[in-house]
């Protein structure tokens, strides 16, 4: 699994470019990929690769954070053959296992935190979550990082 260390030393990409490729794969495999905040970015963009190299023209239904870890539901009528299906359920397992170490805020290591949510947060958005909303401190990082606010929540 990649660290952030890891993932940023290789990674040329700003938040902006991140985020702009985020909204491509949403056009092309559904609008649902943007459910998530950017701290999961990457972990994002290597699935979409991983899916796209099995399932070319896959259907995301849902993707989307629940008790911390990311969860991802595509299309069932691209996976009747076997072994298309444990290749993408594969990739889609990855995803989720390196969610639970990366922050969904920054994509900085993490671990789940129980607030009154279940999340996955660095110690900087850990101790933030004491006195701001989860919400608020999303937007407080895409301000600090000139992101447009587009997420539909």
């Amino acid at each position: 699994m990649k660290t952030y260390e890891e993932t940023a030393e290789g990674d040329d990409m700003t938040w902006k470019d991140k985020q702009d490729k985020l909204e491509e794969i949403a056009e092309k495999h559904g609008s649902e990929f943007l459910i998530c905040a950017l701290g999961w970015a990457d972990i994002l963009i290597d699935l979409n690769s991983d899916l796209g190299k099995v399932v070319p023209d896959y259907r995301a239904l849902q993707i989307k954070e629940k008790f911390g870890v990311l969860r991802c539901y595509i299309d069932q009528a691209e996976l009747m053959d076997p072994e298309i299906r444990k290749q993408a359920y594969d990739a889609i397992g990855r995803a989720e296992i390196r969610s639970q170490g990366a922050c969904e805020i920054c994509g900085k290591d993490a671990t789940q935190t129980e607030t009154s949510w279940v999340k996955t947060f660095c110690p900087q958005h850990t101790e933030k979550m004491k006195t701001k909303g989860f919400s608020e401190i999303v937007k407080e990082f895409y301000q600090e990082n000139n992101l447009e606010w587009n997420l539909g929540w």
